[in-house]
């Protein structure tokens, strides 16, 4: 019985000493386009920090968070905004939603990673800096995206209101001129930034006005003397609820008007 009762002791005391290992937090799977790597959230740890990680898959899984910033921001350059792809348009909206939450994680766990009795092994102190440094990147890419692609979508809306100014005048016409010796306005437009507004009239005469400046007068096609101020008072007194607004643009972002100040 004494043999027994040490042998249980023992075990006991064997058993007592295993210790558990640290669970890491569950491994995600982050998709942006055709780029897929898998991450972790050592927030959501109950048992565990970034520094308990075995440091050689952490290396690797770094790397390739890494890897998709890199790749995002060298496909999504603000400055090119007008000749991208579709395929680069869908991966600079998708980024717009995806990428906050995801950039913040990853930026979470490198902060931590600055304590960590691991944090100088082999290249991970390249990796949390170059991290660090393509989160700060992303981050401010994403409001430029936002501002590029607003003015972009607003210039395609304004160049088909363009297109179209010869049928909107025309379809005026025919409906607001019983007579094309009518002195009278069947159209008016304003300018895309407001600045200037022009007024059509039957008998081919227009008077053209730029804000804080003298109405400019061009006569009618009809031959004989008329009088422009009669033209000018009509444009004066034309109902300003009644003048077609152009589509405006936003400013244009920093981006482009780099790029356009750099041709």
């Amino acid at each position: 019985m004494r043999h027994i009762s040490w042998f249980t002791v023992g075990a006991l005391f064997a058993s007592a000493c295993v210790i558990t290992p640290p669970t890491p937090p569950p491994a995600r799977m982050f998709e942006l386009g055709s780029n897929r790597t898998s991450y972790r959230d050592f927030r959501e740890a109950t048992d565990s920090t970034i520094c308990d990680s075995e440091p050689r898959w952490l290396v690797d899984e770094l790397t390739n968070v890494n890897g998709v910033l890199s790749r995002f921001l060298k496909t999504t350059d603000p400055s090119q905004a007008r000749t991208w792809t579709p395929e680069q348009r869908s991966l600079a909206i998708e980024g717009r939603a995806e990428l906050p939450a995801f950039v913040e994680i990853h930026v979470s766990n490198l902060r931590a990673l600055k304590n960590c009795s691991i944090a100088n092994w082999q290249s991970l102190p390249m990796l949390r800096e170059r991290g660090l440094e393509l989160s700060a990147a992303v981050t401010e890419r994403l409001p430029q995206i936002s501002q590029v692609l607003e003015y972009v979508d607003a210039q395609v809306v304004l160049e088909s209101w363009q297109d179209d100014f010869a049928k909107r005048r025309q379809d005026a016409q025919s409906t607001g001129c019983t007579s094309r010796d009518s002195d009278r306005i069947y159209y008016a437009e304003s300018s895309p930034d407001g600045s200037e507004t022009r007024w059509f009239f039957c008998d081919g005469a227009r008077v053209t006005r730029k804000v804080g400046g003298e109405p400019d007068f061009s006569p009618p096609d009809r031959r004989g003397r008329v009088r422009s101020s009669d033209y000018v008072r009509q444009a004066r007194e034309f109902p300003e609820d009644q003048v077609v607004a152009s589509p405006a643009l936003p400013p244009i972002p920093a981006a482009l008007a780099d790029e356009r100040a750099a041709k």
